[in-house]
């Protein structure tokens, strides 16, 4: 009865947090995606890899795929790479970084052969990450964004899907 119980709370939970009708990008090297409540436009992290190494000047490509432009890809402007969605690497091997809105949180590129992928801690679980979701508060603008919390999706060291919420 007890399984039952927290499989229906945990699907449950699943489909609160889920975002319906939202693109899936695709890249050989894809590492994640960030989305938020506003549009379903996204903003793509993957390794930078020439001839099956990543390059160690510039070990990720960041960019946003405009959705409501028929998925152009866009370079990041300037405002989202300072205040947002850029990165500033934490070590000089470039496998470490923060993302500009959030730098007390430290992501981890991580790689075995030719597969790459990022990781990052949260209350003590290390979680290889899939994508990340921001909700913002309703009366957010472009150049004030309140955000109300931000999810992780990812998958644990078994391999079992995870979802981590941030609330700042």
């Amino acid at each position: 009865m007890k399984l039952k119980f927290f499989l229906l709370f945990f699907s449950t939970l699943s489909l609160a947090f889920s975002q319906e009708n939202y693109p899936i990008p695709t890249h050989p090297f894809l590492l994640f995606y960030i989305q938020h409540n506003k549009n379903k436009n996204t903003f793509v992290y993957h390794a930078n890899v020439k001839n099956n190494v990543l390059e160690k000047v510039n070990p990720i490509n960041v960019y946003r795929i405009n959705y409501e432009k028929d998925g152009k890809k866009d370079e990041l402007t300037t405002l989202q790479k300072e205040f947002a969605y850029g990165i500033t690497y934490l070590t000089s091997t470039k496998n470490q970084f923060v993302l500009s809105a959030q730098k007390k949180l430290p992501f981890k590129i991580k790689s075995v052969g030719k597969s790459y992928w990022v990781e990052v801690v949260i209350n003590g679980k290390i979680i290889k990450v899939d994508r990340i979701f921001i909700q913002t508060e309703k009366n957010s603008s472009a150049l004030k964004t309140k955000v109300e919390y931000i999810l992780i999706y990812g998958r644990n060291q078994n391999d079992k899907s995870v979802v981590e919420k941030i609330v700042p």
